[in-house]
């Protein structure tokens, strides 16, 4: 009796140990699926968020773990966050940007000069002793703020926005160019997101 129960112990620690791996193999899996969907929405809601506090250098940070795509998600995903992206810095992009018209109503000066000639450009608001012009150059310095700020966040936008389509390009090169599979799904996620036709069409001509 104990020899027939030694002849099945090397068989039951061996069944025991694959039944082991599978199912580790299948908690891994599903911790990876759901880390992936958790990164996934976080970058997803970052995206979201760019629209209400318009940081460059968070969108940045979006786009670089985007592409560096250190936590692997699934290239459908990664595809999608691209988009979501670019629909994002649509909304915000100004195509009028660096235009004649664009300088005339978005004019703004390093040294803004106040209403009286008899102040120097630069000077405190609270040196100015007339409370109307002090009024008038405190509205001019609030503008010209503004414009600077509006100014330099579309330089930027306009940067990224040469790079990411850059970067668009290779990952759907690399990771769609190969099959027809590859352009259906492709197609599939371009059609179902928000981009503009003109976007579209161009996303479309790499497949060519």
């Amino acid at each position: 009796m104990q020899t027939l129960l030694s002849s099945f112990q090397p068989v039951f620690v061996l069944s025991f140990f694959l039944f082991s791996v599978i199912l580790g193999n299948t908690a891994i899996a599903q911790t990876n699926g759901t880390s992936n969907m958790f990164a996934y929405e976080r970058l997803a809601v970052r995206i979201a968020n760019f629209e209400t506090n318009k940081s460059i250098e968070d969108l940045r940070s979006v786009i670089d773990e985007i592409k560096y795509n250190q936590v692997h998600l699934p290239r459908r995903q990664q595809m999608t966050l691209w988009f979501l992206t670019l629909c994002a810095i649509d909304r915000n992009l100004d195509l009028n940007y660096g235009s004649v018209q664009y300088k005339k109503t978005n004019s703004f000066s390093i040294n803004l000069t106040p209403p009286d000639p008899k102040y120097m450009s630069g000077i405190d608001p609270s040196a100015i002793e007339e409370p109307d012009i002090r009024a008038q150059y405190v509205s001019m310095l609030k503008t010209n703020r503004e414009h600077a700020e509006y100014d330099n966040f579309q330089m930027f936008l306009h940067r990224i926005d040469k790079q990411i389509s850059l970067d668009i390009e290779k990952t759907v090169r690399l990771s769609y160019g190969q099959t027809e599979s590859d352009r259906q799904e492709l197609l599939e996620i371009l059609n179902k997101s928000a981009l503009s036709n003109e976007r579209k069409q161009n996303i479309q001509a790499l497949l060519r």
